[in-house]
C-alpha cells in the first residue's frame, strides 16, 4: 500500500520539473481550446467556460507558475477567438474588452485562490505528518520510560497508557484503555482507594496537581507502593483539555525507608537493651548470692561484690598475686589433700592468671574470725583479650557450709532411715531422682527371695505380675515427671511363685531448695483387706437387691391399700346410706334406732380407718397434698369435739372445752388438722375408763406459737412404751380395755401431718393409771388475717322436684340413694351403667348427675366427656363423682374429664346436698 502510494506521488506533476510542468501547462490549454472548438454551437453562451478546468488542473497539479501560463494562454486564445475574421487584435468591442478583462481577474482569482488552497493543504500534510511523527516519538519515549504514564480525559477515562504500568500487572493496553481510571485492575477492589483517586481527579480538573502514595495490586497479587501523581493539561485558552497521570514505583524506597526506621529502632533498642544489660549486669553482680572477686592480669583486686564479705569479712583490696598469702583456706574435698592449707600457687585467681580454669571446694577463715571456718565452693577463670592473651581472672565463690551440714544430716537420717525400715512389716525400698532403685529392705528381699544385683535400677519390675507391670511403670512415670507421691495397688511375686496384693506408696525426699534427691517407697500387704472388701461388696449388692425388693413390696402394699380402700368404700357407702336413710325416717322402734346410730358410728369409724391407711401410704410415699388456708384454731377444737361428742357421750365421759377468747390464726389444711385433734380425742375416750374427764385446752404457751392440748384421766401411758408412742404400729400389751383395739397409725398419722405443717406433737404421762396429756404446737400465721369461711354443717333441703341421675354398678348402693333423694323431694332414677346413664341423660335431661368410676362398661371419666362434649351448655347437668378412689390423680382426672365435685365413698349425704345447693347459688 504504501509502494503504491509513492508511485502516484512520483506521478503527479507537482513533482515534475519546471519545464515539464509548463508544457503540461500549455497541453491543458491547448486541450481546452480544442474542446471549444469541438463543442462551439454547445458553447456559443459561454464562450469561454472549457478553459476554466485548463487553468484549474494545471495549477492543481503542476503549481502556480503554470497555472498563471494557463491563464495567459487562455486569455490570449479568447482574444483571438473574439476577434472578427481578418480583424485586427486592438479592434475589440468595449463589452469584449470588459468580457476578457473580467474572464482574466476571475482565472487570476482562481488560479490565486486555489494556489493559497494547496499551500493550506500542504502545510496541513506536514502538520498532521509531523504530528504522527511526534506521537510515535512520544510512544517511544513513554514506551522507554520506566515511570508510569497516561493520559486521562476530563472525565478520568484513559486514552493513553505507556507500557511502564501494563507488564507488572499482567495487563495489555486493550484491558484499560477506555475505561475509568479507578475501574481498572490497579484500583479495583479497594472502595477506599477508587474514592482517594475521584477526589484526586476532581481537584486535577479544578486545575491542582495532586500528589500522593497508594498501594496497587500486581499481577501476582503482591502490594506496590506507587508515588502516583496527577495534574492538568490546558489547552491555548489555559482551559484544563486532559488529565495526566504519572507514577513511579516507590516500593523498594518504602521498603528501604521502613528498613531504616527498623534499624534505627532496632539500634535505639540494642542501645537501650545495652545499657539495661549493663544496669542488670551490675544488679547482678551486687545482688548475686555468690562472692565475686575481678582482678587484673597483676593480681590486683579490681572489684568485689557485697558477698564477698559474708564469706571473707573485711576482705582487703589486694595489689599483686603476692598479696594473697594473707587469705587463709584449707582444702575440704574429701581427697588426701583434704584438711591442708591451700597454697598461693593454688588459689583459683593465681591459677586463673596462669590461664587455667578451676573448680574446689576450699575452707576459709573469714578476715576477722579467727578459727571460725567457712566451706565454699570456688570456681575461677581467666579473663582473655581477643588475641587470647590473659588480662585477669575471676574468682566466684559459694558458701556451702549449711549444705555440706544439711548432706551429712540427710546422710545420718538416711542410715538410720535404712535401720528403720529394715525393721517394719512392709517392705520399703529407695530410689534417686530418677527412679532407679538402689536399697531394698530386709523384709523386701525375704518376700522376694530377690538379689540387689537382679532388681536395682528398673529390675524390680521382674517381680511384678506380667499383667499390671506396664500399667504400674507408667504411673510411676507420671509421678516421677510431676513430683507427686505416688500409690497405686497390684500384686507381687512372693519368693514361691504366689503373687500376693500390695498398696503401694512411695513419697519424694527433697533438699533445702525443694529439688527431689531421691524417693522412699513401701509396699503393705492388703490381699487379706481386699478379701474382707470384696465380701462386703458382695454383701452390699445382697443389701442392695434386698432394699429393691423392699421398694417393690412397699410400692406393691401401696398398691395393695388403694385398692383395698377402694373396695371397702364400695360396701360402706351403702351401709352409711341405709344408716342415714334410717335416721331420716326416725323410727319409733328404739332397737331400730339404736341399731341405726350404731351403724353410722361404725361405718364412719370404718371409713376413718382407711382414710388413715391411705393417708399413710401418701406420707410414706412424699405425695401428701395440704389445702393451706388461714384457720381460727379455737373453731377447729370446736369441730373435733362436736365430731367426738357421740363417741364421748357413748362411754360416760365428760369433755371440758376451755379456748381463749381472742382468735388464733394458723396456717393450716384445716381438714387434716381437724383429723389430728379428733385422733388425740379418739385416743383419749378408748384409753379412759367409764366414767371419765376429758380436756381440750387452746392456747398460746409462747410468742409466734398455738398450742392444743388433750389431757385425760385414764390409764396412762408405761415408761417404757412413751417413747415410742408416735411410731407405727406401736400399741401398749392388751390390757382387756377396749382401747388396746386399732391399727396403731393414728398418733404416727398425727405427727406426719402435724410435722407437715412446721409444728411438734408431744405426749406426757407420769406413768399407768395416772393419765395422759397430748400436745399439738403450731405456728401463728405470718400474716394474720380474716379466718376463711367455713360452709355450715347442715345443708338447706333441696329444691322440691330437682331432678337427680345417680349412677352406680352397686344396685344397693344406687338404691339406698335413690331413696334418699327421694325424701328430700327430688325426681330421682337410677343407672347401673355407662351407656345407660347416657341414654337417661339424653332421655330425661336431669339437673344433677351422681356418677360412680368404675362402671361395667364405660368408665365414669368417659360418660363425664360425652356428657360435656354432647350436651348444649343451657342443658349441662351438674356432675358429682362419687367414687371409691380418692388420690389426687383420681380428683385430678375427675376435673379433666368435666366433673364438677369429687366426693370419696362413702360420702356423708350432707355433702352431696351442699355441693348440688352450691350449683344452685342456694346457701348450703
Amino acid at each position: 500500500m504504501n509502494l503504491q502510494r509513492a508511485n502516484l506521488l512520483a506521478w503527479r506533476p507537482s513533482s515534475w520539473p519546471l519545464a515539464g510542468r509548463l508544457v503540461f501547462a500549455f497541453a491543458l490549454v491547448v486541450a481546452a481550446l480544442g474542446v471549444r472548438h469541438a463543442f462551439d454551437p454547445l458553447l456559443r453562451s459561454f464562450p469561454f467556460l472549457s478553459f476554466f478546468p485548463a487553468v484549474l488542473l494545471a495549477t492543481f497539479f503542476a503549481g502556480f507558475g503554470p497555472g498563471l501560463l494557463a491563464v495567459g494562454l487562455s486569455v490570449l486564445a479568447a482574444w483571438d477567438w473574439l476577434v472578427p475574421p481578418g480583424g485586427a487584435y486592438g479592434a475589440l468591442s468595449p463589452e469584449d474588452a470588459v468580457g476578457l478583462a473580467f474572464f482574466a481577474c476571475v482565472l487570476v482569482v482562481d488560479v490565486g485562490i486555489l494556489h493559497v488552497m494547496q499551500l493550506a493543504v500542504g502545510r496541513l500534510r506536514e502538520t498532521q505528518a509531523a504530528l504522527a511523527r511526534n506521537e510515535e516519538r512520544l510512544r517511544d519515549v513513554l514506551g522507554n520510560l520506566f515511570v508510569y504514564a497516561g493520559l486521562l480525559d476530563v472525565d478520568g477515562v484513559l486514552r493513553e497508557v505507556n507500557e511502564a504500568p501494563l507488564a507488572p500487572a499482567g495487563l495489555r493496553r486493550a484491558d484499560v484503555v477506555g475505561r475509568p481510571l479507578w475501574d481498572t485492575p490497579w484500583f479495583a477492589g479497594d472502595a477506599g482507594r477508587q474514592h482517594t483517586l475521584r477526589e484526586a481527579l476532581a481537584r486535577a480538573r479544578a486545575g491542582e496537581t495532586v500528589r500522593y502514595d497508594v498501594e496497587v495490586q500486581g499481577a501476582q497479587g503482591q502490594r506496590q507502593t506507587i508515588d502516583f501523581q496527577v495534574a492538568p493539561l490546558r489547552d491555548a485558552g489555559g482551559a484544563v483539555a486532559a488529565l495526566v497521570v504519572s507514577a513511579v514505583d516507590v516500593s523498594a524506597r518504602v521498603r528501604a525507608a521502613a528498613q531504616l526506621q527498623s534499624s534505627r529502632a532496632e539500634a535505639m533498642l540494642a542501645a537501650e537493651r545495652a545499657e539495661a544489660e549493663r544496669r542488670v549486669l551490675d544488679a547482678t553482680f551486687e545482688a548475686v548470692p555468690a562472692a565475686i572477686i575481678v582482678a587484673d592480669a597483676q593480681g590486683r583486686v579490681l572489684r568485689m561484690n557485697r558477698a564477698v564479705e559474708q564469706i571473707w569479712g573485711d576482705a582487703p583490696f589486694t595489689r599483686t598475686v603476692e598479696g594473697w598469702r594473707t587469705w587463709k583456706g584449707w582444702w575440704a574435698d574429701g581427697s588426701e589433700r583434704d584438711g591442708q592449707p591451700v597454697q598461693l600457687q593454688d588459689w583459683g585467681l593465681a591459677r586463673a592468671l596462669r590461664g587455667e580454669a578451676a573448680s574446689d571446694i576450699v575452707a576459709v577463715e573469714p578476715f576477722g574470725h579467727p578459727g571460725e571456718r567457712r566451706i565454699t565452693l570456688l570456681s575461677s577463670a581467666p579473663v582473655r583479650d581477643a588475641a587470647g592473651q590473659v588480662l585477669g581472672g575471676v574468682v566466684a565463690q559459694v558458701d556451702i557450709t549449711a549444705r555440706v551440714q544439711a548432706e551429712q544430716a540427710l546422710r545420718d537420717s538416711e542410715e538410720k532411715l535404712r535401720a528403720l525400715a529394715d525393721n517394719i512389716p512392709q517392705l520399703a525400698w529407695m530410689g534417686d531422682a530418677q527412679g532407679d532403685l538402689y536399697w531394698f529392705n530386709r523384709r523386701w528381699f525375704e518376700y522376694t527371695g530377690a538379689r540387689l544385683e537382679d532388681v536395682a535400677g528398673r529390675g524390680w519390675s521382674r517381680v511384678h505380675h506380667p499383667d499390671h507391670a506396664g500399667r504400674v511403670a507408667d504411673g510411676f512415670r507420671r509421678s516421677l515427671a510431676s513430683g507427686e507421691p505416688w500409690e497405686d495397688t497390684f500384686p507381687l511375686r512372693r519368693h514361691d511363685g504366689e503373687y500376693r496384693w500390695f498398696l503401694s506408696r512411695a513419697q519424694p525426699l527433697r533438699d533445702a531448695d525443694g529439688r527431689v534427691i531421691r524417693w522412699f517407697g513401701t509396699h503393705t500387704d492388703v490381699t487379706d483387706q481386699l478379701m474382707v472388701e470384696r465380701a462386703l461388696r458382695e454383701s452390699q449388692q445382697g443389701l442392695l437387691a434386698r432394699e429393691t425388693a423392699l421398694r417393690q413390696a412397699d410400692r406393691q402394699k401401696d398398691i395393695f391399700l388403694a385398692t383395698l380402700a377402694h373396695e371397702l368404700r364400695n360396701p360402706l357407702a351403702p351401709i352409711r346410706s341405709a344408716s342415714h336413710l334410717i335416721a331420716v325416717r326416725r323410727s319409733d322402734d328404739p332397737v331400730i334406732a339404736h341399731a341405726g346410730a350404731v351403724i353410722e358410728r361404725q361405718s364412719a369409724q370404718l371409713a376413718r380407718l382407711v382414710e388413715d391407711l391411705l393417708d399413710l401410704s401418701r406420707i410414706r410415699a412424699g405425695s401428701l397434698n395440704l389445702r393451706l388456708a388461714t384457720v381460727d384454731l379455737r373453731r377447729v377444737a370446736e369441730s373435733a369435739v362436736e365430731t367426738c361428742q357421740p363417741a364421748v357421750e357413748a362411754a360416760r365421759h365428760q369433755c371440758v372445752l376451755h379456748l381463749p377468747p381472742q382468735p388464733l390464726l394458723v396456717r393450716v389444711d384445716e381438714a387434716r388438722l381437724l383429723q389430728c385433734v379428733v385422733n388425740l380425742l379418739q385416743n383419749a375416750c378408748k384409753f379412759t375408763p367409764g366414767p371419765g374427764r376429758i380436756t381440750v385446752d387452746v392456747c398460746s404457751p409462747r410468742t409466734g406459737w398455738t398450742q392444743v392440748r388433750v389431757a385425760d384421766n385414764g390409764q396412762g401411758i408405761g415408761a417404757e412404751i412413751l417413747p415410742r408412742v408416735f411410731e407405727l404400729f406401736v400399741q401398749e400389751e392388751p390390757s382387756g380395755m377396749a382401747g388396746n383395739s386399732g391399727l396403731g397409725i393414728g398418733l404416727a398419722l398425727t405427727r406426719h401431718i402435724v410435722e407437715l405443717h412446721g409444728g411438734t406433737v408431744a405426749v406426757h404421762s407420769d406413768g399407768p393409771g395416772k393419765g395422759a396429756e397430748f400436745e399439738i404446737e403450731l405456728p401463728l400465721a405470718s400474716q394474720p388475717g380474716v379466718p376463711e369461711a367455713r360452709d355450715p354443717a347442715q345443708p338447706a333441703e333441696p329444691a322440691p322436684g330437682t331432678s337427680v341421675l345417680v349412677v352406680d354398678d352397686n344396685a344397693d348402693a344406687a338404691s339406698l340413694l335413690k331413696e334418699l333423694f327421694d325424701l328430700e323431694g327430688c325426681a330421682t332414677t337410677v343407672a347401673l351403667d355407662g351407656q345407660g346413664a347416657l341414654e337417661a341423660i339424653r332421655r330425661e335431661h336431669p339437673q344433677v348427675v351422681v356418677l360412680d368410676i368404675g362402671l361395667p362398661d364405660i368408665s365414669g371419666y368417659e360418660v363425664a366427656r360425652r356428657i360435656r362434649a354432647e350436651m348444649p351448655p343451657a342443658q349441662q347437668p351438674l356432675l358429682i363423682a362419687l367414687t371409691g378412689w380418692g388420690d389426687d390423680n383420681a380428683r385430678e382426672r375427675a376435673q379433666a374429664a368435666g366433673f364438677d365435685h369429687h366426693l370419696t365413698k362413702p360420702a356423708d349425704f350432707g355433702e352431696l346436698l351442699r355441693a348440688i345447693h352450691a350449683r344452685a347459688g342456694q346457701p348450703a
